[in-house]
């Protein structure tokens, strides 16, 4: 039994388990860097050691002058600077007719887990200040890093921000719906969800890329390994 790109202790969300298999699973899911989608969850106006609400509280700042257009435009520069970074990786023009014919072929991924995280999409789905909530689509993240982008944004608008809660819900195309509770955990449940689980892959296989620093023919081996 093996799991798959684990959560921190007090995130929660979709989590693969890989079951006699030989991690063969694991390693394809791995190497095709699917992207997670996570609901984040932060407040305004005090940071800790931590970037979380567990941590110690080291400032308390003013987060009133804060309105929902301000967080959307810190966001979409972050986005917008996350996919400039990765052209600039592959040695292209953001602007350029090739990096849009690049665009067309599908989602550019990072290689592998050793580069930093990239950022596909950001943004704010709830805004009830100083709590507010941001949907975000990545690859190569840790719940860490996920806590830490909120406390940066805080900083970004001129005060301070906390992380409170992190959900993933979705995991490449496993969705909550498709997940299994803990709480019913039995033999037979966890049969019928490998099921449905095997015939998510078969529909879905994975989604089409664009590999950094990998060729189509590399890819097109790893779509069929599924």
């Amino acid at each position: 039994m093996t799991w798959i790109h684990r959560l921190s202790r007090h995130s929660s969300g979709v989590l693969l388990m890989d079951i006699n298999s030989d991690r063969r699973n694991s390693r394809v899911i791995k190497k095709a860097r699917v992207m997670r989608v996570y609901r984040v969850s932060g407040q305004f106006g005090k940071a800790t050691d931590n970037f979380s609400e567990k941590g110690r509280v080291i400032e308390k700042t003013t987060w009133k002058h804060i309105r929902e257009s301000d967080l959307e435009r810190i966001c979409a520069g972050l986005q917008a600077g996350h996919q400039k970074h990765m052209f600039t990786q592959m040695g292209i023009d953001l602007q350029s007719q090739e990096a849009y014919e690049i665009a067309t072929r599908g989602l550019i991924k990072p290689q592998d887990g050793s580069t930093p995280p990239v950022l596909y999409s950001i943004r704010c789905v709830e805004f009830n200040p100083p709590d507010f909530v941001l949907e975000i689509h990545t690859i190569n993240e840790t719940c860490r890093y996920l806590a830490s982008l909120i406390h940066h944004i805080g900083l970004h608008l001129k005060s301070s921000a906390i992380c409170t809660k992190i959900l993933r819900t979705k995991y490449g195309f496993w969705r909550q719906e498709d997940s299994l509770i803990e709480q019913k955990w039995n033999v037979e449940n966890i049969l019928e969800n490998i099921r449905l689980c095997r015939a998510l892959m078969r529909a879905n296989h994975l989604e089409p890329t664009v590999l950094v620093h990998s060729s189509q023919e590399e890819e097109r081996k790893l779509l069929s390994a599924t």
